[in-house]
């Protein structure tokens, strides 16, 4: 905490691909003791880079009151609790009995499979449900369209079922 007559500040900043898709920040009061801070934040989008900024004065204070301010970090932790999204069941799958082109796509995409698929799910990176559809009629060898570019571009996991097994692909819509 700042010692002096003046604010510290903690800033946290989740970029993804140069761009800040979210940011916090708390302002930290003059104190001569330990003060736990926790800055909470929930992200539902992809991050690849984490900037924290940790100023124990005002930049623009220039008062000679403020020089000599002293912070003291003991430790910083990132704690995360997982979303309950099932995302990582969504691995590709080695089955040639089934094939989703063109993928990336605009949105439309053709699936090809060698049995009666009961159910198509798509799930974002999330693990938010954004389209399903059952007792999809596709006899052997059909070719059926599926629509999706109403959705954002991004990354989604397509879902497929049948009576017997279950086949999950990560599909692009650009």
């Amino acid at each position: 905490m700042p010692t002096t007559n003046t604010y510290g500040y903690v800033y946290i900043m989740f970029n993804y691909n140069g761009n800040t898709v979210y940011g916090q920040n708390i302002q930290l009061q003059q104190s001569s003791t330990y003060q736990y801070v926790e800055v909470p934040f929930n992200i539902y989008t992809l991050v690849d880079t984490v900037i924290i900024i940790i100023q124990p004065s005002d930049w623009q204070d220039n008062l000679p009151s403020v020089a000599g301010t002293t912070m003291i970090i003991d430790e910083i932790q990132f704690k995360s609790s997982p979303l309950n999204t099932n995302i990582n069941q969504f691995i590709k799958n080695n089955d040639n009995n089934v094939s989703i082109y063109p993928n990336p796509s605009n949105g439309e995409f053709y699936l090809k499979t060698n049995s009666d698929i009961k159910t198509i799910e798509i799930y974002n990176t999330t693990g938010e449900l954004v389209y399903s559809k059952t007792n999809s009629s596709n006899k052997n060898n059909k070719i059926n369209k599926l629509d999706l570019s109403y959705l954002k571009k991004g990354i989604y996991y397509i879902k497929l079922s049948d009576n017997f097994k279950t086949y999950n692909q990560k599909i692009i819509i650009q």
